[in-house]
């Protein structure tokens, strides 16, 4: 295999920098050397690499090229590296040195072949696999055929026993499990293939097209595989490929089972089914909640939406739902409601039985002189009217949407009230350029210290005032909107 690297590296190059350690020896004054031919990509002397499977990082100190020192190396170059920090313990045979960090795989779909006539492989059978300097005991699965016989091809999967690096396209050669007699051989068709343990047509299909090369049927795959939408980078790097190889299939010609998202920066792609199961997910939860709560204009919050996921993390989970409600609301399924999302037809609908309650908690805040009212106060005095907790809490949100109270600090306060110490605190600014102090406004107002404190807290929230010191005055901006 080693030797059909570099051959195997003029044909295709990744993008990134690929290599399999194959020797590493120690120079005086340098450390350890790692020798390998370069399968792609390429790198220059004070890169950062990472030694794989695992996550370590080192950076490149010095680089050869058949025993000369240089600047970079590239693919199907005979290359030796010496690493800042490495030491041998570092190593385990099979390890590949890369600029990304490829995620490790136990099982593999290829695409293989017997070299004899007389050789049969079993529908499963042990092996020794072995591609790059990777040595390792692996089960082999035939998908399309219950045997495998010589100069035949065929599909397998292929499990291994520990984690390897591997891509697709990569070449590997199977031996029978006591190494004595090389089998066949073939390629990597698929690095992060879905289980196959039960040969299902549907799954053998899939692996059939995926062997086939086209890259239309790989990217309609990969979609298909991942459990949750994918970005066009994401997509590329599953397949080894440059993004902008991308864009003309996901432009122009995926088939309607496959839809995408566009964002500002990122592409996102799914499968038709769980789009419209992502999608309907959303619209049911925003229909409950307005079932729940008939008196709220608003919707449900961005947060509240990620919560329908539950405990899922994935990196993918906020870009999905804001792309999401964006194609809801180009849909003109739903709207945007100051920070929330509610259903496009919602509308809040007032029975007689509940303009009443509205009417009568509205006069009361109406006729009430004071603030900072608790819930639990007016609890007491509503409950005996046939009021409970979850029909108080809706008008009193009504009533704070339609602006005839005010929420401040967990307490409920009328609107014509606070409004009222507004203008007198406006009125009082304006002439009085040093400000007013938390005593001053007290007075003024004929309060106490805490009505005055939570009145002048409630202002600076709105932009009105802020404090400078032990005074407050009006800000700049709402200075300058009473000036203009």
């Amino acid at each position: 295999i080693s030797e059909i690297i570099p051959q195997v590296a003029e044909k295709r190059d990744d993008g990134y920098f690929r290599m399999y350690i194959d020797r590493i020896f120690s120079k005086a004054g340098f450390g350890s050397i790692l020798n390998g031919s370069v399968l792609s990509g390429n790198v220059k002397k004070g890169d950062d690499l990472y030694l794989l499977p695992g996550d370590k990082e080192f950076r490149i100190r010095r680089l050869e090229r058949h025993g000369h020192e240089v600047d970079s190396v590239k693919a199907g170059d005979r290359a030796s590296l010496n690493l800042v920090g490495f030491k041998q313990k570092d190593h385990i045979r099979g390890m590949m040195l890369s600029n990304k960090n490829i995620k490790s795989t136990t099982l593999v779909d290829v695409r293989m072949n017997l070299f004899d006539h007389d050789l049969t492989l079993d529908l499963w059978s042990q092996v020794i696999f072995l591609l790059g300097t990777i040595r390792i005991i692996a089960r082999v699965h035939l998908l399309d055929k219950n045997t495998l016989s010589g100069n035949q091809f065929g599909l397998g999967q292929i499990y291994f026993s520990q984690p390897i690096i591997t891509q697709t396209g990569d070449p590997f050669i199977i031996r029978n499990s006591s190494g004595d007699r090389t089998l066949g051989g073939g390629t990597v068709i698929d690095p992060y293939p879905l289980h196959h343990r039960r040969r299902k047509d549907s799954q053998i299909e899939l692996v059939e097209k995926i062997a086939s090369g086209d890259l239309l049927e790989l990217i309609v795959s990969e979609i298909r595989k991942s459990h949750f939408p994918i970005t066009e980078k994401q997509l590329a790097d599953s397949l080894n490929m440059n993004p902008e190889e991308l864009n003309d299939p996901i432009f122009n010609e995926l088939p309607g089972t496959i839809k995408f998202l566009q964002g500002e920066e990122k592409i996102l792609l799914f499968d038709k089914k769980s789009l419209i199961n992502f999608q309907n997910k959303i619209l049911n939860s925003l229909l409950e909640y307005h079932r729940k709560f008939p008196l709220k204009a608003e919707g449900k919050s961005f947060n509240e939406l990620l919560g329908l996921f539950g405990t899922l993390k994935h990196e993918n989970l906020q870009l999905t739902l804001r792309l999401l409600l964006q194609d809801l609301e180009h849909q003109g399924k739903i709207k945007k409601m100051g920070k929330t999302w509610s259903i496009i037809d919602h509308k809040v609908q007032l029975n007689k039985e509940m303009q009443a309650k509205i009417d009568e908690l509205n006069e009361y805040f109406t006729n009430n002189s004071s603030l900072g009212i608790e819930f639990k106060d007016l609890m007491e005095i509503f409950s005996p009217r046939g009021y409970d907790k979850n029909s108080l809490q809706q008008i009193l949100n009504y009533l704070r949407v339609e602006n005839r109270i005010y929420v401040i600090k967990n307490t409920f306060n009328p609107a014509s009230l606070v409004n009222n110490y507004q203008q007198i605190l406006i009125r009082h600014l304006k002439n009085h350029s040093e400000g007013i102090t938390v005593a001053e406004f007290r007075d003024l107002i004929k309060g106490n210290r805490a009505t005055a404190l939570l009145l002048l807290e409630f202002f600076d929230e709105q932009g009105i005032t802020l404090r400078q010191e032990n005074s407050r005055v009006f800000t700049k901006r709402f200075k300058d909107s009473i000036t203009n």
